[in-house]
């Protein structure tokens, strides 16, 4: 579905994602924010995707990450 060429993916706050990389053990994240930056020709620009996950050991981590590289889950 979101794999199309040319086809524009929104996120927002609360999805489910996950990296689109193949890696091991990569978690299962919720998007906290999108990150915009306002410049003085009253233009945004998109920072990124905020997003959050626990470790195997229960800590909470938080980092940023580029629209390429994520993909929503469904929702079961």
């Amino acid at each position: 579905m979101y794999d199309k060429p040319n086809t524009r993916v929104y996120f927002t706050a609360g999805d489910t994602v996950e990296l689109k990389q193949e890696l091991p053990n990569k978690p299962k994240m919720m998007v906290k924010s999108i990150d915009k930056a306002t410049y003085k020709t009253d233009t945004n620009s998109l920072l990124g995707i905020t997003c959050i996950w626990f470790d195997t050991i229960g800590g909470l981590h938080s980092a940023r990450f580029s629209t390429k590289d994520l993909k929503h889950l469904d929702n079961d």
